[in-house]
């Protein structure tokens, strides 16, 4: 399935919709039986979630496969966990003209203009940090598969949201 996310509207995929302000039964009679359910709905091995406010309406959907994942998103008409973190990060900017959120020193941002959220594992100072670990126990770097994940999950988000325009960030 193809997911577009839709900024403050919802997600779509083929002829389907599921709108924020919907109630969980609107999402379970789009999605059939969730994989898990407490507070939020998931789906697809949980690569999708969806959180409801305390009146039971839809306010948060978050795509959580990442670049490995089997549900690539679309937004802006871009492959989120695709493209590079900073060039996305540049379109959610635009997009946002306005207040970016950055609590978390570069790991996540909220761009609550367009009630977008993105999350990576990883900062590239984490990869130059690592490399000099590895360099001063005599490890080779070329090649090694810790750095190159390391690199890859600065260099991607992990997840993208959408929330409701009154959503708390």
């Amino acid at each position: 399935m193809n997911f577009t996310i839709l900024p403050l509207q919802g997600i779509r995929w083929d002829d389907q919709e599921v709108l924020l302000g919907s109630t969980m039964e609107d999402v379970e009679a789009k999605l059939g039986q969730p994989d898990i359910v407490d507070q939020s709905l998931y789906y697809f091995d949980s690569e999708l979630r969806f959180d409801f406010s305390e009146k039971g309406r839809l306010e948060f959907i978050e795509f959580l496969g990442g670049y490995h994942g089997n549900i690539q998103p679309i937004i802006y008409g871009i492959q989120a966990f695709q493209v590079n973190a900073d060039e996305l990060y540049r379109i959610l900017a635009d997009h946002n003209t306005g207040n970016i959120m950055d609590n978390e020193h570069g790991y996540s941002f909220a761009f609550p203009n367009i009630g977008i959220g993105i999350y990576r594992e990883s900062v590239p100072g984490n990869v130059s940090d690592l490399i000099s670990e590895l360099e001063k126990l005599g490890i080779n770097v070329a090649g090694n598969s810790d750095v190159k994940e390391e690199q890859l999950k600065s260099s991607h988000w992990a997840t993208i949201s959408l929330a409701s325009s009154n959503y708390t960030w």
